[in-house]
C-alpha cells in the first residue's frame, strides 16, 4: 500500500516536473490580445523583462563564481609569491589586483541592473493588478446596467398586458348588454 502511494506520488511529480519544463497551454495570452491589447502588452513587456532578468542573474552568478576563482586563485599566488620575491611577480599579482577589482565593480553595476529590472517587473506586474481590477469595475457595473434594463422591459410588457386585459373586459361589458 505505501509502495503503491510512493510509486503515485513518484508519476506525479515526473508528470509536473515535464508540465513545467514543456507547458501545454502556450498560447493562453491569445485571447487577452484581441480584447485587451494594453494589458496584452504590458503581459508581453513582463515576459521579456523576466527573461532578461532570468539571463542577467545566469550571467551574474557565473560572474560570480568566476571571481571566486579568481579570488582563490589571488590568494594562492599571494602566498606563492610570499615565499618568492621578485619584480615579475610583484607586477603578475598588481595585474591580478588590478583586475579582480574591475571584476568587482562589473559584479556591482549588474546586481544593481538586476535590481532595477526586478522594480520594473513589479511595477508593471502592480499595472496589470490596476488593470485588472478597474476591468472587473467595468463588467461589474456593465452587468448591473444590464440586469436592470432586463428587469425593467418585463415591468413593461406586463404593464402593456395589463392595460389590454382592461380593454377587453371593457368591451366584453359593452358587447353583453348591446
Amino acid at each position: 500500500m505505501l509502495e503503491q502511494e510512493l510509486l503515485e506520488q513518484k508519476q506525479k511529480a515526473k508528470y509536473l516536473s515535464d508540465e513545467l519544463e514543456k507547458p501545454l497551454n502556450v498560447h493562453r495570452w491569445r485571447k487577452l490580445e484581441s480584447t485587451n491589447i494594453e494589458t496584452y502588452e504590458l503581459i508581453q513587456k513582463i515576459q521579456s523583462l523576466q527573461k532578461r532578468l532570468i539571463a542577467k542573474t545566469e550571467e551574474v552568478s557565473e560572474k560570480d563564481v568566476l571571481i571566486q576563482e579568481k579570488e582563490k586563485l589571488y590568494i594562492e599566488l599571494k602566498n606563492i609569491l610570499a615565499k618568492q620575491s621578485g619584480p615579475d611577480v610583484t607586477e603578475k599579482l598588481s595585474k591580478y589586483e588590478t583586475n579582480l577589482k574591475e571584476r568587482r565593480k562589473q559584479l556591482k553595476e549588474m546586481v544593481a541592473e538586476l535590481k532595477n529590472y526586478q522594480a520594473q517587473v513589479h511595477a508593471y506586474q502592480f499595472e496589470i493588478q490596476r488593470l485588472d481590477n478597474e476591468n472587473k469595475k467595468l463588467k461589474s457595473a456593465y452587468f448591473d446596467i444590464r440586469s436592470h434594463q432586463m428587469n425593467a422591459i418585463p415591468e413593461a410588457e406586463e404593464d402593456a398586458y395589463d392595460q389590454q386585459q382592461q380593454q377587453m373586459m371593457g368591451q366584453q361589458a359593452y358587447q353583453g348588454y348591446g
